[in-house]
């Protein structure tokens, strides 16, 4: 039997045995067989580039293996290796699991703040190893100064009022500034959010004057009238706030009460209810990377499991639009990205009327 090919189902034997002797019934759940199967789809499109016979990147001796290519030029020892990988790092992720005795309990709304605390110190890498989550941001935040009406004089424009409401480590004030100053527009920021590790790291960057960091809950945003001012905001920005408010529509209220007249909401969130190709990317992702990944980075995962879930439970886009018509705000609406994350991420939008209602 050539090397290669036996090499791939000894990796598989053992991946079996290793799931037995761990007593880890992963072959039991369809969570399991959908993550297996979306690893396969992205395998192909790699691996068919990679292996492709007429230019090949990756050349394989043909004496080490069957030379039974399949799809395209893909040798079937591949998605014997692919298995053995991709399961067995599972099958150890849940006997870690296991292993915990006294699990981390799960985060409730009202506790994300906290939760961010534990992983603030690494939080950034994480962001750094998630492909696309700058571009995102920055792409709602130039949909926010699209939308913000131009109210100041245009001879010597005052900066535009803005809060990055929720702004964590500043990934998504540096995303305003950038907009804002691609537009040729100035602008001031206020960061605030409830975590005091997340606005330590964002305090520890460098940042233009116009720009500060109060730490304070979201719901305490419309008591709070030195972060507001007297004539209200231009514009307030959410991004992966909304979902994690305890009272979502006492929220919305609050941010149509802080605007001025013809102000702007600009909420970025994933959102998949109601979409079962997302969902289920979504969840594949979730286990897949982005769990194994905030172990790795802070041996900690009670925040992103709590992501994994908050998501699925989260509205629909359809159901956060209805939310802010019903809180006051009109010509609401929404968006979604481009790419693998299309039907995840999304951007929904909302503007106070300019006349009093």
């Amino acid at each position: 039997m050539p090397e290669y090919t036996a090499l791939a189902l000894v990796s598989v034997a053992a991946t079996v045995l290793l799931a037995r002797a761990l007593r880890v019934r992963l072959f039991r759940t369809a969570q399991y067989w959908l993550a297996l199967g979306i690893v396969f789809a992205f395998q192909v499109l790699v691996d068919g580039w990679l292996t492709k016979l007429s230019a090949p990147i990756v050349v394989y001796n043909p004496e080490h293996h069957l030379g039974v290519r399949w799809p395209w030029d893909i040798p079937v020892e591949d998605f014997l290796f692919g298995f053995s990988l991709v399961t067995s790092s599972l099958i150890l992720w849940e006997r870690q699991k296991e292993r915990n005795m006294t699990p981390a309990r799960p985060v409730a709304r009202g506790e994300v703040p906290e939760a961010f605390d534990e992983v603030a110190d690494r939080y950034d890498l994480m962001v750094a190893l998630n492909p696309g989550y700058h571009a995102h941001l920055r792409s709602s935040a130039e949909a926010l100064v699209a939308s913000l009406p131009r109210v100041h004089g245009p001879d010597a424009p005052a900066p535009a009022r803005v809060v990055d409401l929720g702004c964590g480590s500043g990934a998504s004030t540096r995303a305003l500034l950038d907009a804002f100053s691609a537009a040729g527009r100035p602008v001031e920021v206020v960061g605030v959010d409830g975590s005091a590790g997340m606005l330590r790291s964002a305090r520890a960057k460098s940042w233009p004057p116009g720009v500060s960091f109060v730490q304070a809950r979201a719901e305490q945003l419309v008591d709070r009238p030195d972060l507001t001012g007297p004539g209200g905001l231009d514009a307030v920005f959410a991004a992966y706030l909304v979902r994690n408010v305890p009272d979502r529509d006492a929220l919305l209220r609050s941010l149509r009460a802080v605007l001025a007249p013809g102000g702007v909401v600009v909420v970025h969130d994933y959102s998949v209810a109601g979409r079962a190709v997302p969902t289920a990317i979504w969840t594949a992702v979730c286990w897949g990377v982005v769990v194994p990944l905030g172990w790795l980075t802070s041996r900690r995962t009670r925040l992103y499991r709590y992501l994994w879930r908050s998501v699925l439970d989260f509205d629909s886009t359809a159901r956060l639009m209805d939310r802010l018509q019903t809180a006051g705000f009109e010509d609401v609406r929404t968006r979604t990205v481009r790419g693998w994350q299309r039907g995840i991420v999304h951007t929904v939008s909302g503007r106070r009327p300019a006349a009093a209602r």
